[in-house]
């Protein structure tokens, strides 16, 4: 055995004698040595873990200090600069190829070694039993971090212990040394976390974590060089510009404006690109300038049309406080002389008809668009190229349908790109398959060129025509947007969602919104998708009376280029109702009286489904003999007639009927003896009658749509003083865990689902879990019987998806839905034998066919159940290999809903797992 592993096995014999012999020397230590001379600690929650884009992985074995690795910037340790670090194994970086600090977290300080070190969670780690270590230096100049990212590592002895996740942080300029630790958990060895000059006499460390067990998470520890101040960085991002060809010296051409939150001085400099001295550059204010002719003709002949200008501005109190930016600018051509050619004549062109021009070009790019004047409308048009000076003379290479063309100037902007050389000649080509005419005039403008009709050559004509050649713009990418809910009383500065476009050209998109009501806004810049303002569902139905309430939007994103191209997507959103605001009709003074067999009440429209308990009225006076006779209708007609009377109420569906007793005046709440269960989204009316009961009402509907009754009419004018209290059913079946939004560790074996139910519920109730996700087949456990609990292996699952699951009953009793998301790495300790399963047909009659694929030589039983887990048929097959067809002929099976499961058993005979489940339907 070695001596590391020796170490290892004591260590946890003499743990306990350690500890209290370590604690004695430092409390001896703390007594004399400099805490708190040359660094300050802070310690926080909210870890801010940095993205590692591009990391560079290390490969530390266990017990080992690789390096060095290079920092990309000086940064001083103890008043010493170092521009490399070394990176221990167990936990720690130093600043010197020292000790790997075998096997456990030292005391510090101590001048053995390892010193110079940064510990995070200094201990017996062993990288090779899983996870990474990795660095990368991040940011901008100035402002750069370097990171060393522990993610997962294992301590000695690896699994089932518990692995660590941190990063050490260390900043340019400030050296500013950050823990942060996502989850450091301790196997019960001496951890240590703290800062140890280089000979080991010095450290740094808070209180109870020096060489002790402890563990942390969310937890952020800080150690500030003692007199320095907090450097914030400057933010110049790249930008991209383009600008017309000109002669305009002193034109500006962007102003970089470098975000600076301490106000500093600051100044800027071109330090790179700038080899034609096309451009200068204010220091102080950052305002690029035009510093010489920009000829896009000469710039694109040698390829420099678009130059890349390399930034840097820096602060003139703090000499390493800088940043750099690349600023591209494109110079765009300007067509001195465009391919125009002006107005005159007309040209009558009939069915099957076409007309064509030549043109020559006098610069290479891609052919953007063609405009000819209409004078009548073709409606729809083709639209040919062709190499040469007429349509006989070279091949098509292009040709394009449009629809729609209207009358006068229209721009057929072409769909995809065509590249056009210098110095060459080409010819376009419309014709229609309906009659109409267009503009042209008599001899050539500009360059040489014939016009055609139905091929022949006009020397004299030249067709109305401008051609448009640049850079082809593209149209943008919106990617579509799924269907959404929000509840009401949202907070309007939340954003519902974001449109995901992105355009091949690079040009700036701007989002715009159709549809909604007015109820949602969306940001221009960034496609964030907002309500304007909190919603309010009784506010929304009590003018639209629709259910559900659902808008569709329309999310347009349009790009600068030239011509300008846009893409759009639709969605619905529906809003949902919170149920905040009671079924409501405030005060007033007007009051109605009862006489006879008169009746008044109220009806109204229910928005959740539930039981109506009780409401209040407001009597002015009670009636005559002290009790009224109460009645609910549902389906009333709610549509009064203008004139505020209407043909009365629907009192065809009685559905509650009682007396109750009204002996005082004021606001009197009426208690059903049996409460009243009503649906959502329905009609209901409240009738009472007593003689010489005298109400309260008042004019307009302040809520939701219902109207007043008086002696069996509906009155638009008034609303009857009415608060009506619905309760929501019980939730019979609650879902526990996961809950919305858990995300399942990675390595992990198993989900556990756990769910509530009454004692009655799970008793007499057969539970099933049912998982889904796009693009898979729905997952349905076995029969639950006396349990509310259910363990699945996740390798029956896929890696880093989202799976939604619910708890369903025989009596189609069923629980709301939650989300839970896969780890991005499953491990099982069952080997998978079937590579894959089909079944089919489904739905069956009377054969089933399994298709099974096997990875290795394994024996496979096949089982049939009911929806109450009790099994109706098996297969067993003895020892198979590779592609095998089973056939079941179930006899006697009902019409319905079956389960089936696939068990592979290995050639020792022993079961290695549920490899495939499913439904079957039965004809």
């Amino acid at each position: 055995m070695n001596n590391v592993v020796i170490i290892k096995i004591l260590r946890s014999l003499t743990m306990g004698f350690r500890h209290l012999f370590l604690l004695g020397i430092a409390l001896l230590t703390i007594s004399f040595n400099g805490y708190g001379q040359s660094y300050t600690i802070e310690q926080a929650t909210g870890v801010d873990f940095e993205t590692l884009n591009a990391p560079t992985s290390v490969f530390p074995a266990d017990d080992q200090t690789v390096g060095p690795y290079n920092l990309g910037f000086d940064f001083v340790y103890f008043g010493t600069t170092y521009s490399q670090i070394y990176i221990s194994s167990n936990g720690f970086l130093s600043f010197e190829n020292t000790s790997n600090g075998c096997c456990s977290g030292q005391f510090i300080p101590n001048t053995g070694q390892p010193n110079n070190m940064i510990a995070a969670f200094y201990e017996d780690f062993d990288p090779p039993e899983g996870g990474s270590v990795r660095y990368q230096t991040v940011g901008n100049a100035g402002s750069r971090i370097f990171v060393l990212e522990f993610n997962g590592v294992y301590p000695w002895n690896g699994p089932p212990k518990i692995p660590s996740t941190w990063q050490i942080k260390l900043f340019e300029c400030s050296n500013r040394i950050e823990i942060h630790c996502l989850s450091c958990v301790s196997d019960g060895g001496q951890v240590t976390q703290g800062l140890e000059n280089a000979a080991g006499t010095e450290a740094y460390v808070v209180g109870g974590r020096n060489s002790t067990n402890f563990s942390v998470s969310d937890d952020v520890v800080s150690f500030i060089p003692a007199g320095s101040t907090p450097i914030s960085p400057l933010d110049l991002a790249d930008r991209t510009v383009s600008v017309d060809e000109s002669d305009n010296v002193g034109r500006e051409i962007i102003d970089l404006d470098a975000v600076d939150p301490d106000n500093a001085s600051l100044e800027y400099s071109i330090i790179d690109g700038n080899d034609l001295n096309l451009f200068s550059i204010n220091s102080t204010t950052g305002v690029i300038t035009q510093n010489a002719v920009l000829d896009y003709e000469s710039l694109s002949g040698s390829g420099d049309e678009t130059i890349t200008l390399v930034i840097n501005v820096e602060d003139n109190a703090i000499s390493c406080r800088n940043a750099q930016a690349e600023v591209d600018i494109t110079v765009q051509n300007v067509e001195e002389d465009p391919y125009t050619i002006g107005n005159t004549n007309l040209t009558n062109l009939s069915t099957d008809d076409n007309f064509a021009q030549s043109f020559r070009t006098t610069d290479e790019g891609e052919l953007l668009y063609v405009d000819l004047n209409f004078n009548t409308s073709p409606g729809t048009i083709l639209l040919e190229v062709f190499e040469g000076s007429s349509v006989n003379s070279g091949d098509q290479i292009y040709s394009e349908q449009f629809s729609g063309i209207g009358t006068g100037v229209v721009s057929l902007s072409l769909s995809s790109s065509l590249e056009i050389d210098e110095d060459q000649s080409y010819t376009f080509q419309v014709s229609s398959g309906s009659n109409f005419s267009i503009w042209y005039q008599n001899s050539d403008v500009y360059v040489l060129g014939n016009a055609f009709f139905n091929g022949i050559a006009q020397p004299t004509r030249d067709l109305y025509f401008t051609v448009g050649i640049g850079s082809f713009n593209a149209s943008p990418v919106l990617e579509e947007i799924d269907d959404i809910s929000v509840q009401e009383n949202n907070n309007p500065s939340e954003e519902l969602l974001f449109a995901e476009a992105n355009d091949p050209d690079n040009d700036n998109l701007t989002y715009s919104l159709a549809g909604g009501g007015g109820y949602f806004t969306i940001n221009p810049s960034t496609g964030a998708l907002m309500t304007n303002g909190s919603l309010d569902y009784e506010q929304i139905f009590a003018a639209t009376t629709v259910n559900p309430i659902q808008y569709t939007l329309t999310v347009t994103v349009t790009d600068d280029g030239l011509p300008s191209k846009s893409a759009q997507t639709s969605f619905v959103v529906t809003i949902e109702n919170a149920e905040d605001t009671p079924y409501e009709i405030g005060n007033a003074s007007s009051n109605i009286s009862l006489n006879g067999n008169t009746s008044i009440g109220q009806s109204f429209t229910t928005t959740d489904a539930g039981y109506l308990t009780e409401f209040d009225i407001n009597v002015i006076n009670p009636p005559s003999s002290g009790e009224v006779t109460l009645q609910f209708w549902e389906d009333s007609d709610l549509n009064p007639t203008s004139g505020g009377t209407g043909p009365g109420h629907v009192e065809t569906n009685l559905v509650y009927e009682t007396t109750v007793e009204i002996t005082t005046t004021g606001v009197q709440t009426i208690e059903l003896p049996q409460p009243m269960m009503v649906e959502a989204m329905t009609v209901y009316s409240m009738e009472m009658f007593g003689t010489n009961l005298n109400l309260h009402y008042r004019s307009s509907n302040l809520y939701r749509r219902g109207r007043i009754l008086w002696s069996n009419q509906l009155y638009g004018c008034c609303d009857l003083y009415f608060v009506a209290r619905v309760e929501p059913f019980a939730e019979k079946i609650s879902l526990v865990s996961p809950s919305n939004g858990f995300n399942i560790e990675n390595n992990a074996q198993f989900v556990n689902f756990v769910w509530d139910a009454s004692e009655e519920m799970v008793s007499e109730s057969v539970f099933y879990v049912v998982i889904s996700t796009a693009g898979e087949e729905v997952f349905i456990s076995d029969p639950i019987v006396g349990a509310t609990s259910y363990q699945l292996a996740l390798s029956q699952l896929s890696r880093d998806k989202i799976y939604r699951w619910q708890v369903v009953t025989l009596d189609e009793q069923e629980s709301q839905e939650a989300l839970f998301k896969t780890p991005s790495l499953i491990t099982s300790n069952k080997e998978s034998l079937i590579a894959s399963l089909s079944a089919y047909p489904n739905p069956f009659n009377s054969d089933i066919n399994f298709d099974i694929s096997l990875k290795k030589e394994s024996k496979i039983l096949i089982v049939l159940y009911d929806l109450r887990g009790k099994e109706m048929v098996s297969k067993r097959m003895d020892l198979i290999s590779q592609n095998h067809k089973v056939k079941l002929s179930p006899a006697d099976l009902k019409t319905g809903l079956y389960l089936f499961k696939v068990f592979a058993i290995n050639n020792a005979g022993a079961e290695v797992n549920e490899v495939y489940q499913g439904k079957l339907i039965k004809d």
